[in-house]
């Protein structure tokens, strides 16, 4: 399989996700409606049969109020922690990408999160460092 088509199966998964997830855009007529797509070219993205312009991917986002990039992602951790970002302040996103650049390196980082069932260490310092903050 080629680079091409892989993009274009990650490009219909992330909007099958998206489709099941938001009641109002779950139907390819709502979705090629609010996005200003027809709804023949919504299902050729859908089924990967038909490669998205940079248009219709930024139309496509746009309808789903997410980034564009977000559609292009096809490992679930990058897109989880694209959408934790767009919700931080700058200075919020400065800290947490302070804290990757230690956990990179191997740096000791001091935090006093309490693991969580369910969250992830990522998670956990950020709120933790927006609590040292406040």
């Amino acid at each position: 399989m080629n680079a091409a088509t892989e993009l274009r199966q990650v490009i219909a998964e992330r909007l099958r996700e998206l489709m099941a997830a938001s009641p109002d855009l779950d139907t390819q007529v709502k979705l090629a409606h609010r996005s200003g797509l027809s709804q023949s070219s919504v299902a050729r993205i859908l089924s990967a049969d038909s490669s998205a312009t940079v248009d219709s991917i930024a139309n496509l986002a746009r309808a789903f109020g997410i980034p564009p990039a977000f559609l292009l992602l096809s490992n679930k951790v990058d897109v989880e922690l694209l959408l934790t970002s767009q919700a931080l302040t700058p200075e919020a996103r400065q800290r947490l990408l302070g804290y990757a650049a230690a956990l990179i390196t191997g740096e000791h980082v001091s935090t006093n999160a309490t693991r969580v069932s369910g969250v992830s260490r990522l998670r956990c310092a950020w709120v933790t460092q927006t609590r040292l903050s406040e």
